[in-house]
């Protein structure tokens, strides 16, 4: 990101996941639609889930920090359903409604933009209305339905994908 950004964005690793931690039990209305408890368990599992066949270096799972706090987790693929995509996995808020999750994002979409990414996906669970509202305010469109299995039990899915304008250059990684 950019370098004067109040957000510092760091891959998540054993040593750090426990403040990645913290913003999942921040969330917790999320994770009651899945019937997860947060663990560090999870957090690790989270950030080694991979699609086949990605290389892992198009995997990039993030602590985001804000004046040096907990304040988001973010799994982002790139390159990712398709060449020119990336697919936001996971985005969790720690501070809900101060604006955090539209800055951290606008972020993230200038840098795919920067790194020649056209498009940017992700997918929602059905009955998550508040992420519905969400991710519709920031632009992003429906473009189909899928299921996903969590915990053994198989949810309803809407894909969302928004198409990426022109955004000066950001660097991610600080």
């Amino acid at each position: 990101m950019k370098k004067t950004s109040a957000y510092h964005f760091e891959k998540i690793t054993p040593h750090n996941q426990k403040a990645a931690l913290e913003v999942y039990h921040q969330n917790l209305d999320y994770f009651a639609l899945t019937a997860e408890i947060p663990s560090l368990a999870s957090v690790a599992q989270d950030r080694a889930a991979c699609p086949p066949r990605l290389d892992p270096e198009q995997k990039h799972f993030f602590l985001v920090t804000f004046e040096k706090r907990p304040m988001a987790v973010v799994d982002l693929l790139t390159g990712y359903p398709e060449d020119t995509s990336g697919y936001l996995g996971l985005l969790l808020i720690a501070e809900h409604r101060q604006g955090h999750g539209q800055k951290i994002l606008a972020q993230l979409e200038d840098w795919l933009q920067d790194q020649g990414f056209q498009r940017l996906e992700l997918g929602v669970l059905e009955h998550n209305t508040p992420a519905l509202a969400f991710w519709t305010a920031q632009g992003f469109h429906p473009c189909g339905k899928s299921s996903v299995l969590l915990n053994q039990q198989s949810y309803s899915v809407i894909k969302f994908a928004k198409n990426l304008a022109d955004k000066k250059t950001t660097s991610l990684w600080q």
